[in-house]
């Protein structure tokens, strides 16, 4: 069996944090995993809880401690200095399992892939991401990246390819990751799984997308928003990513 290394951010979200990893405990069947947890900065009064739960936690685990919170940053050097096994899965500390998602994905994976995604639903039971979709109009100079099937009703999803997929719960092989130079550091908030899918395309990888694996993504509750969702230099790097993908079509 592969080893998989699970890799969570998390910062005074305990709560929230003990959902993940206690749907982890009761829904997972994946034997042969490791957990690293990054903590970009929480109060002493959560990582006493942290380091108390963690402690009958039944898989193994590794807490790293952060000053600062860069998505990017903070996975690259976790990845690249503590993290051995051959996959990697993205999970943001405000997932719940809904199934035995990791199994499914794994069972998933085939040769010349370079991330395998699964269905995420929002707590109301609609879905909130069934991968990354690519909207281009090159007349009006239109270039963004949404995910499919976005507040649809939950409903069956048939696996599929597709142009990419969320890292708040995605399975990718360290060797690729590594080849791709890991996530890009100059994003401030969004798009950096946008990003390394594009580069996995143009490296000739797939990514696939499994609608039969499902968990809950309680957006927004991993990081308090004081501004707004977007800021203009990622909007920009990203269209521009978009523009060089799309140039010959």
């Amino acid at each position: 069996m592969d080893s998989v290394g699970v890799v969570i951010l998390t910062k005074n979200n305990f709560k929230v944090f003990k959902k993940c990893l206690d749907s982890f405990i009761e829904k997972n069947t994946y034997e042969n995993i490791k957990f690293y947890i990054g903590d970009t900065g929480s109060n002493i009064k959560d990582i006493n809880r942290i380091k108390k739960y963690l402690k009958k936690f039944p898989y193994p685990i590794e807490l790293i401690k952060f000053n600062y919170y860069n998505f990017a940053k903070n996975h690259n050097w976790i990845i690249n200095n503590r993290l051995k096994e051959e996959f990697v899965l993205f999970c943001n500390d405000d997932i719940e399992l809904i199934n035995d998602a990791l199994s499914i994905m794994h069972k998933n994976w085939e040769d010349n892939l370079c991330t395998v995604g699964c269905k995420l639903l929002y707590p109301n039971n609609t879905i909130q991401h069934g991968g990354h979709k690519h909207v281009i109009n090159k007349e009006y100079n239109t270039y963004y990246a949404t995910h499919k099937y976005l507040n649809d009703k939950n409903t069956k999803l048939s696996n599929e390819y597709n142009v990419g997929n969320t890292f708040a719960f995605c399975l990718v092989k360290r060797d690729t990751y590594l080849e791709l130079d890991g996530l890009n550091e100059d994003y401030k908030k969004c798009f950096e799984d946008v990003d390394f899918c594009i580069k996995g395309t143009n490296n000739n990888y797939k990514h696939k997308f499994i609608g039969s694996a499902e968990c809950y993504h309680y957006e927004s509750m991993s990081r308090k928003k004081s501004t707004s969702l977007f800021v203009r230099s990622d909007v920009e790097r990203i269209k521009n990513e978009l523009k060089n993908l799309y140039k010959d079509y």
